[in-house]
């Protein structure tokens, strides 16, 4: 969380970043007891924690009822931002406030941490509602946004309005898995759109199993 911190202030150009806000569900993990002294050594940085543990939804709502910024950019607790990352998404809406763009999301290895650059796709499902990555033609324009049916739903950028005039997400929602399915048939039907850019680059730890549990269950 403090090295996703780290980057996401270190590699945001400051006239663009009002906060980073961390949001904590109520963890039980023993680093909690360093952490709000390494958050104080960074810029414009608060730590919120639920008062119970309430699952991702939940978490992130928390913490976009408490954003003060005109635009809320969600990001998982294990990421990097890249060089340059956060310019193309701001530029997409400033374009369209409707206009819902994420990254590409490149690996970073859970193991060793290697870092591992991925080609630009976008988030696609079959007819069982199992979201996968699909290639996407990018033509002679490598830097081209790529429209996407729907997104992976971890990282993305918003207009906080418009977040908010189309519903959030659905506070019935536990843990994760298919609000990523949820909120982009929601941008859909509310006159939005989901981009992939390959401008933009973030990336991403992705872990063999959760390292959390929520009632007793994990995911």
């Amino acid at each position: 969380a403090v090295v996703s911190t780290q980057s996401t202030g270190n590699r945001t150009p400051p006239r663009l970043l009002s906060e980073i806000i961390l949001v904590d569900d109520y963890s039980d993990s023993s680093e909690l007891e360093t952490l709000d002294n390494e958050i104080a050594k960074l810029v414009k940085t608060r730590h919120v924690r639920l008062p119970k543990r309430s699952g991702l939804i939940k978490a992130r709502l928390f913490g976009a009822a408490r954003a003060r910024g005109d635009v809320m950019v969600f990001l998982d607790s294990h990421c990097e931002c890249n060089v340059g990352w956060m310019e193309p998404l701001l530029a997409e809406i400033q374009q369209d406030r409707r206009t819902v763009p994420s990254p590409v999301i490149d690996v970073i290895h859970y193991e060793n941490f290697e870092y591992m650059q991925a080609m630009p796709q976008v988030g696609a499902f079959d007819w069982s509602f199992t979201f996968y990555w699909q290639m996407k033609d990018q033509g002679s324009n490598l830097t081209a946004p790529l429209v996407a049916p729907v997104m992976a739903g971890g990282l993305f950028a918003i207009d906080k309005a418009y977040f908010e005039e189309i519903g959030t997400y659905d506070t019935e929602m536990n843990i994760w898995g298919g609000e990523n399915m949820e909120m982009s048939f929601r941008i859909w039907m509310c006159g939005g759109k989901l981009l992939s850019l390959p401008c933009s680059r973030v990336g991403h730890i992705f872990r063999d199993s959760a390292q959390y549990s929520f009632n007793g269950e994990s995911k």
